[in-house]
């Protein structure tokens, strides 16, 4: 289940195609039509030109500009894993080009550039991995660690920690993440 921007609701389960719900889960649409059958869902986002960008757990970005009946495929780098959108509409996408790659696009999805690479320790899901706070970005790479970036052109490693699997922030920017294992959590408060 995703719930993106606009508080639509999305969801996915094997085997049934994508729904959607615009009114706070009162009512339900099959929202699947031009999707690959069984696209799994991983990430939902809304372009401030009204746009709905759909990432899916079988690496595959699709548009829909008209409010999620219908999808048409976008060409991004191959094998995504992870979709994220900036508030300039900037589209990040993540692969394991080189072990891990993050790419920019600044014009709709129209090119992709890589911005960045590392080779993490593991691969796993991309469940949290990005957050915001005030004018910086926060990257979990799991098996590798933190990176902080203010424009996704330039990064620097926040918390070089291979045991980091997932992270979390609250409304404090205080970032919290689990290690691989299951039996830590470490706490850092944002401070300049």
């Amino acid at each position: 289940m995703v719930v993106s921007s606009d508080k639509y609701i999305w969801v996915t389960t094997n085997g049934y195609a994508l729904r959607c719900s615009r009114d706070g889960g009162e009512t339900w649409t099959c929202d699947s039509i031009g999707l690959a059958p069984k696209e799994l869902l991983g990430d939902v986002f809304r372009l401030s030109n009204g746009t709905l960008l759909f990432h899916s757990l079988n690496c595959n970005l699709n548009k829909s500009e008209n409010d999620g009946k219908t999808w048409l495929p976008v060409q991004a780098p191959e094998y995504s894993i992870k979709l994220y959108v900036t508030e300039k509409d900037e589209i990040i996408i993540c692969n394991q080009d080189g072990g891990f790659s993050i790419y920019k696009s600044t014009d709709l999805g129209q090119h992709f550039h890589r911005v960045y690479s590392v080779w993490p320790e593991f691969g796993t899901l991309m469940d949290h991995i990005f957050h915001k706070f005030k004018n910086s970005y926060y990257v979990m790479i799991p098996g590798y660690g933190i990176l902080k970036t203010d424009d996704f052109n330039t990064f620097e490693v926040y918390w070089h920690n291979t045991n980091l699997n997932n992270l979390f922030m609250d409304h404090n920017g205080v970032l919290i993440a689990k290690d691989w294992n299951h039996d830590k959590v470490y706490y850092r408060k944002n401070s300049d």
